[in-house]
């Protein structure tokens, strides 16, 4: 599994799952993991996603088989965002389809066009985005395949929720 150096230093592991044959150009998808978990998080995901697609499973800093980052390193958006830039910019992933899992698909959503000036350059970077809501890992525990709901090609809403949620963006989700 690759390590990509960051500019600072720290080196991030990606777990990559390809069985495509090499000319097999479909979008990737990168399957990011939520606050206190890692690229193990996917790991029941993978057999029936790697099918069809490429998988790319990064371990922010401090997660995983990722460096721990230097003292003095803050978490912010920029910071966050940053790594996973470097990540894709290693890798020549000039798109993807974005899996995120709780604050995974926040992170999604920070590397939109708005936000980050390498996405604003290249707003195709980003193909759809989907967000596994916080019932969602409890269904992945429970043997029960969460689902993502398309709203347009932007955004998936939480999957597998017990309840209606209403957005005041998106009206109910």
């Amino acid at each position: 599994m690759p390590r990509i150096v960051l500019q600072e230093g720290t080196s991030i592991h990606c777990a990559i799952d390809d069985y495509l044959w090499p000319w097999d150009d479909r979008t990737p998808v990168l399957m990011m993991h939520g606050f206190a978990r890692n690229a193990l998080f996917w790991n029941r995901w993978v057999p029936a996603s790697a099918e069809t697609h490429r998988i790319y499973r990064p371990d922010l800093l401090g997660c995983g088989l990722s460096d721990q980052p230097r003292p003095e390193y803050h978490y912010t958006p920029d910071t966050i965002g940053a790594q996973i830039v470097g990540v894709l910019d290693a890798l020549s992933l000039s798109r993807v389809h974005w899996i995120g899992e709780s604050s995974g698909g926040l992170i999604g959503l920070l590397l939109a066009p708005s936000r980050l000036p390498s996405f604003s350059q290249h707003p195709e970077s980003i193909g759809k985005h989907g967000e596994l809501g916080e019932h969602g890992s409890e269904a992945l525990d429970q043997g029960r395949q969460p689902r993502l709901r398309h709203i347009g090609d932007q955004i998936v809403e939480h999957a597998a929720l017990p309840k209606q949620r209403v957005s005041p963006s998106l009206g109910s989700v």
